[in-house]
Parts: structure tokens; C-alpha cells; sequence
């Protein structure tokens, strides 16, 4: 039998899960993507169980990374690594908020946005052990939903969170054309006025 967890995934200083033993039996994990029906997520299988613990996988085995350090860290790192070095994943279409994938070995995997969706942020890059222990159930869970945190994309939002320049914008007009035309005006004034009096006398 396959049971089902829900992981919500968040911010915080956490470090990976220990893995459960390998039992042979495939995994399932759904990526739940809120607000989002289109772009990509892509997995990669960084480690595997080893008497007890963590141990990379063959692409990996250059990495120096400490699968012991912050959760949060790693996975950024683990992102970086993965990028810089080509190593090649499995990829699924979010379609109606979310991307699956099936048929997958026992392992702790790195999961990212490797496409934008519209209308939404891309979720930051995460890890996942599979099977998943889930402390409301007894033993392995072999199918697992992560919903990574995302925000929607608010059209124009930078620009209203903008707060008012506190001088006026230039423009590329200059200033010294205002003042020699007011004294012009003043002279002419000046000129018109001498004159009406001396017609009057």
C-alpha cells in the first residue's frame, strides 16, 4: 500500500531529513505550484541511503558540500552545483498547479523551477527524501506533495512600492533661458513706461 504526505515547505534553519531505508518500492512526488499552470519543475537524484545516512550520488561525488549543513543553504548550493556542472534531471509541465513525477528510486532529491510561470514568482529551490516519514503515519511514505512557498506576480507592483522622489526629476530643460527672458520682460516694461511718461509731459 502507498500512502500520501503533504510537505509544506517554508523558511528555516532545518537541517535534511535522515533517509529511511531503501525498501525497493517506486516513489511518487507531486510539486503543488499555487497560481500556476504553466512553466517547468525538474528534479535531480543528489544522494542516496548509506548505512544510515546521506551519500551522493555518482554526479555529485565531486560535490564538497555537507549534506549536514542548513537545509535552506544546501539546496541553493546544491542548485548552483547542478547548473555549473550540467548534470541532467527529469523535468514535468506544472499543468492546474502542479508537476509530477513517477517511478522514482529511493533518494534525497533536489527539486527547482527550471521554467516561469505566469502570474506567479518561481519557488526557491528545496530538498525531499523519498519514501517521506510523516509523523501522523507509521512507517514509509512512498508518495509525497511538496508545495513550495511562492508569491503571485503583481504586475507593476515595484513601481507602486515606489516611494516619491524626494527632488524634482531633470528633464533636460535649462533654467537660464526662464531668467534672460523675464529680463527681457522686466526692460521692456521699463521702456514702455519711460515712454508713456514722457508723451504725457
Amino acid at each position: 500500500m502507498i500512502l500520501t504526505a503533504i510537505c509544506l515547505l517554508c523558511t528555516g534553519a532545518v537541517a535534511v531529513d535522515p533517509p529511511l531505508p531503501d525498501d525497493g518500492i517506486p516513489c511518487t512526488l507531486t510539486v503543488s505550484v499555487k497560481n500556476a499552470n504553466d512553466g517547468c519543475v525538474s528534479i535531480w537524484r543528489v544522494a542516496s541511503e548509506a548505512d544510515g545516512s546521506w551519500q551522493y550520488a555518482d554526479a555529485y561525488a565531486s560535490c564538497a558540500l555537507a549534506l549536514s549543513q542548513d537545509e535552506n543553504e544546501l539546496s541553493e548550493a546544491l542548485y548552483r552545483f547542478t547548473l555549473e556542472n550540467g548534470i541532467f534531471g527529469s523535468e514535468a509541465v506544472i499543468t492546474a498547479e502542479a508537476a509530477e513525477f513517477s517511478g522514482l528510486q529511493a533518494g534525497l532529491y533536489l527539486v527547482a523551477q527550471t521554467r516561469s510561470s505566469s502570474g506567479c514568482e518561481d519557488f526557491m529551490p528545496f530538498l525531499i527524501g523519498l519514501p517521506y516519514a510523516s509523523p501522523s503515519a507509521a512507517g514509509a511514505l512512498h508518495s509525497a506533495t511538496a508545495a513550495p512557498k511562492n508569491e503571485p506576480d503583481v504586475p507593476g507592483s515595484d513601481l507602486q512600492n515606489t516611494p516619491p522622489p524626494s527632488f524634482l526629476p531633470q528633464t533636460g530643460q535649462l533654467w537660464w533661458p526662464v531668467c534672460a527672458l523675464f529680463g527681457c520682460a522686466m526692460a521692456a516694461f521699463l521702456c514702455a513706461w519711460i515712454v508713456h511718461r514722457r508723451t504725457r509731459r
